[in-house]
């Protein structure tokens, strides 16, 4: 089934936008003008559903925060949180994919960005899963339906990352390796959102990284040290510091380093 084509959609350059449906395999076949072949350039760009418009809970009881999980098992949110009440879950990662639950087959899910009553991001019935767009802490808005009923008994939450500990080939996640052992992400979001970059380390070993930010001009301009656990850690970097430019990063644990590239742009 062709789901749809373009030819010189600017100049000779040829664009298409389409929407996927969760779980099929889409083919991108790319052809030549006439008989001509050769290498090209392919970009492919993903923007995030928005919300339905149904989403309208911002509940104004908070109730329990915690830290969002950096691999992929399940973090149990809270074992008692009313229908009425949001969970404060810190330090989400911009494009990782959440998944979010309570133990109520039938409660309503809103999950906001920034603030209590931020942008939606997503909302519906539970399990519901969604990608952050910013980097930043989420709040998980519960409900007994989508007119924002409330109830006060218990209902347990929980929180999974399905993207984080995964190696990918995407922007955010292309691990670099060294004998099977030593793992570094790209840095991320890049270009900079925000004022924290991102860097998914995976260590055999406990034990420390040192970070570094460089000029063009080879000159430091940022010094950071962190340690590291047996396995994934995730590195968020303050970069208020910085002005706008290209950046190059290094990251060096026993002995080994290995550069990343981060673009600030201006604001």
């Amino acid at each position: 089934v062709c789901v749809t084509g373009n030819d010189d959609f600017c100049g000779l350059q040829s664009q298409v936008s389409f929407s996927t449906t969760n779980g099929t395999i889409y083919y991108i076949l790319v052809t030549g003008f006439g008989t001509a072949a050769g290498n090209f350039t392919m970009s492919v760009t993903c923007t995030p559903p928005p919300p339905p418009s149904t989403c309208n809970c911002t509940n104004t009881t908070p109730y329990i925060t915690v830290t969002a999980p950096s691999g992929t098992a399940t973090l149990n949110i809270s074992s008692c949180t009313y229908a009425g009440e949001y969970n404060t879950i810190n330090g989400a990662v911009a494009g990782a994919t959440y998944v979010v639950t309570s133990s109520i087959a039938t409660d309503y899910l809103t999950v906001r960005a920034g603030t209590p009553n931020g942008a939606a991001i997503a909302c519906g019935t539970t399990p519901l899963t969604f990608t952050v767009p910013t980097s930043g802490p989420i709040y998980l808005h519960v409900n007994t339906n989508n007119t924002c009923n409330t109830q006060s008994s218990c209902r347990a939450t929980t929180i999974t990352c399905t993207s984080c500990g995964t190696l990918r080939t995407d922007a955010n996640s292309s691990i670099h390796a060294f004998g099977d052992q030593l793992e570094v992400s790209q840095v991320f979001p890049n270009p900079m959102v925000g004022n924290t970059a991102n860097l998914r380390v995976f260590s055999p070993k406990e034990t420390e990284a040192v970070v570094r930010f460089m000029d063009q001009l080879g000159r430091q301009v940022l010094f950071l040290e962190s340690d590291l656990n047996v396995g994934e850690n995730l590195l968020q970097l303050n970069t208020a510091r910085l002005a706008a430019g290209t950046y190059f990063v290094t990251i060096q644990v026993d002995g080994q380093i290995i550069t990343r590239r981060l673009v600030i742009p201006r604001a």
